[in-house]
């Protein structure tokens, strides 16, 4: 959606001196601590670690960690675009990814692999392009408006409000509605977005924890597994209700996108498919998107030379109801959005390599964890002028390397929902912005959380002001 990231080759030191390693030696790193390896490293900051790392043994690290297959973090642009792109078919997702979901017999496009996965792109691919989205806009537009509604009790009481509740209850909202038709009750989406973060917490202890012991009791197993259970009994009946009571003709949502969907030899997806594919979905568009909103609104709020600008942009577009042809007319707040997921990285993608290869020059075996921290990409001074400054106008100034800005992955696994989450995004800015101004807590500073996404320790503890009160003005 930013308008000029590209592909540009940057120069990178290996930490190799000028000779390039042999392709038969394994990536230099650190050695570790008896028993514990470099674990407290990672434990005590893994936003920092990759940093660290890189700066002392350069783009390709061997990481040791026990419990674990060997860890080997790459740091380098060109060798993410390789690893995700250009060589995309010679890794899996791995043990860790396939671990959110051991829940499922049926893995879905998110987390699955080899002929499982390109038969799913396949099919869905399709139902998830630009002129699709148009028919879901009026549902994505209903229900932000809707859920921002309800955030007229909060504003002028002076009492601050942690927005990462309501941006999870606008993003949860928007999911269902588009996902559903429905108009579901206050409970069900409360229910909802308490089942999915549930979820989203043991899934990542669950992750955390591939290579641990068998029979390692998991912190949120019992509260994870109850919430499994929701999540299934909600989407096999929302899936029942369809079958019972299809859509009127012309009517469409996500669900009846899946419906619709038919193989090579005429068969529909399976039940267990459609529940396991809605799964993935809602879980890998609710978290983060809210978590970027977070982001977002903060970054806004510290930076007024960037709300001015923002607002005018917004201002431009009058009063009308937002449509999806009007996403072409905010690049500004494209560009917002994307530095905001830029500042807010995340700690890490993953790949495996399904059989022995190499990575600048360095020996990877097979079943390794290939190591990729979004959070090092987008802050490496290598490749981003200023790199801690909040400057969306670097989007459309300087050119920047598709490997260095990863917040959807990049290549054929590409996240699919990624023009979703823009207009998602777009509309939910601009319909609390046209009410609104958020002031934060004084002395608030964004500092990193992890849980799957990236959120803010503390929250986003703000006050909401009407747009036009006094003191408060469209470009405070």
């Amino acid at each position: 959606m930013h308008p000029t990231a590209t592909a540009a080759r940057c120069p990178v030191d290996h930490g190799g001196g000028s000779s390039r390693p042999s392709a038969a030696t394994p990536p230099p790193g650190p050695r570790g601590l008896p028993l514990v390896g470099a674990l407290p490293l990672l434990v005590r900051d893994i936003y920092r670690a990759p940093e660290r790392l890189r700066a002392r043994y350069g783009d390709v690290v061997r990481v040791p960690v026990p419990g674990t297959a060997e860890l080997v973090l790459v740091s380098d642009p060109d060798l993410v675009v390789e690893v995700f792109n250009r060589r995309a078919t010679d890794y899996g997702k791995g043990e860790m990814n396939y671990a959110l979901f051991s829940s499922e017999h049926h893995l879905p496009l998110p987390v699955s692999d080899g002929e499982p996965w390109k038969r799913m792109r396949r099919l869905l691919s399709p139902k998830f392009g630009a002129k699709q989205l148009e028919t879901v806009a009026p549902l994505v537009r209903d229900a932000i408006t809707e859920r921002i509604d309800r955030w007229d009790a909060h504003v002028g009481t002076g009492r601050p409000v942690d927005l990462d509740g309501p941006w999870s209850d606008v993003t949860m909202s928007v999911l269902l509605r588009s996902m559903f038709t429905t108009r579901l009750d206050e409970r069900t989406i409360d229910e909802a977005v308490v089942a999915f973060r549930t979820f989203a917490y043991y899934a990542a202890v669950k992750m955390i924890a591939t290579n641990a012991p068998a029979g390692l009791p998991l912190p949120y197993r019992r509260r994870g597994e109850r919430a499994i259970r929701w999540i299934h009994d909600f989407l096999d009946r929302m899936v029942r209700e369809r079958r019972r009571d299809p859509l009127p003709e012309g009517g469409s949502d996500i669900l009846q996108m899946l419906l619709e969907i038919r193989d090579e030899d005429g068969a529909a997806m399976t039940d267990e498919e459609l529940r396991s594919e809605l799964f993935g979905i809602v879980f890998g568009g609710f978290e983060t998107t809210a978590s970027a909103l977070s982001w977002t609104t903060a970054m806004v709020d510290l930076h007024p030379d960037v709300a001015a600008t923002l607002d005018a942009e917004i201002d431009a577009l009058g009063d009308a109801p937002l449509t999806a042809e009007h996403l072409d007319r905010l690049p500004y707040l494209h560009a917002v959005f994307d530095e905001a997921q830029r500042l807010q990285g995340g700690p890490m993608f993953s790949r495996t390599p399904l059989q022995d290869t190499e990575l600048g020059g360095y020996r990877i075996p097979a079943g390794s964890i290939v190591w990729i921290s979004p959070y090092a990409l987008h802050r490496d001074p290598r490749h981003w002028r200023d790199p801690e400054r909040f400057d969306p106008r670097r989007f459309a100034r300087d050119e920047i390397h598709k490997g260095a800005f990863i917040p959807f992955g990049l290549g054929p696994r590409k996240c699919m929902g990624m023009r979703l989450a823009y207009m998602e995004a777009a509309f939910a800015i601009v319909t609390a912005r046209r009410r609104y101004r958020f002031r934060l807590a004084p002395g608030f500073v964004p500092r990193h959380q992890f849980h799957i996404s990236t959120g803010m320790k503390g929250g986003c503890p703000v006050t909401l002001h009407p747009r036009h009160a006094p003191g408060v003005g469209p470009t405070a």
